[in-house]
């Protein structure tokens, strides 16, 4: 399964289970582990817990094991990395304090030419 492929397959697992606010972050100007983020809500600990296991299962079945599965018991914050893809299910309260969307909207992305042009500068010397 590609990158995309997985990106709305997780999408419409998550809209089936009625995750609330569903937002999805492409960042992969701003970041080297992933590509995408996938960040919603869900209404209470058992919704989280519920949308967290049937987007980890349905992967599975479909040939994309997470590699990392945090939070998972605690209900509040459940993250499941895909590698390209990285799931966010928060809690409202969570989801509010860590602000991951404000967050990475005003990380920049990294100049690479910019970068690189320094680092030859430097090894020429």
């Amino acid at each position: 399964m590609h990158t995309e492929e997985l990106l709305q397959f997780v999408i419409s697992i998550a809209e089936e289970f009625k995750a609330v606010d569903l937002k999805t972050l492409h960042i992969t100007e701003k970041c080297s582990f992933t590509d995408y983020f996938v960040i919603m809500t869900g209404t209470s600990t058992t919704h989280i817990q519920s949308i967290a296991e049937e987007i980890t299962l349905r992967c599975k079945k479909a040939g994309h094991r997470p590699t990392d599965v945090e939070g998972m018991s605690k209900g509040e914050w459940t993250l499941i990395d895909f590698g390209d893809v990285v799931v966010h299910i928060f809690s409202a309260e969570k989801r509010e304090f860590y602000n991951l969307e404000e967050i990475w909207k005003q990380i920049e992305a990294p100049d690479l030419d910019r970068e690189l042009a320094v680092g030859q500068q430097v090894a020429e010397r």
